[in-house]
């Protein structure tokens, strides 16, 4: 009965290791299938988007107007205090839209173009930090 219990021990620690085993390959296999289904479907996604999907919000207005017609639309299958908070946010929308329009505008006005003097001296700027962060990432490598 000794060694039937030994021998039981031993098999259990065989499959415990073969398991794990098996499962670190396979999450070594699977990390790269799944990081390479994530790309694809990142690009996939950023095609439909381009392609479909904001076109049909620029043509019917923007942003602003298709949540503008979801909430107004919402507010008209919903009853009570629900409905009156949906049109109530439908109605913000088009004083937000009217605000921003006229901020914009004035920002339009004052802003000026920026110069190739002014970025230049951002690209020198960025190039600086670049090579800082190089610096820092070498030097936490040598210690």
């Amino acid at each position: 009965m000794a060694d039937e219990s030994s021998t039981s021990g031993a098999e259990g620690s065989k499959k415990s290791f073969s398991q794990g085993l098996a499962g670190a390959v396979a999450k070594k296999a699977l990390v790269p299938v799944a990081a390479t289904a994530a790309t694809y479907l990142t690009r996939k996604v950023s095609e439909l988007w381009q392609e479909k999907i904001l076109p049909a919000v620029e043509e019917r207005g923007g942003g602003r107007a298709v949540l503008k017609a979801a909430l107004e639309k919402a507010a008209g299958r919903t009853r009570g205090s629900t409905s009156a908070m949906l049109s109530d946010l439908a109605g913000r929308l088009d004083e937000g839209s009217s605000e921003r329009e006229s901020s914009s505008e004035r920002s339009e006005i004052t802003e000026e173009p920026q110069t190739s003097d002014a970025r230049e001296a951002e690209r020198k700027e960025r190039a600086q930090r670049r090579q800082q962060r190089q610096r820092a990432l070498e030097q936490s490598g040598k210690s």
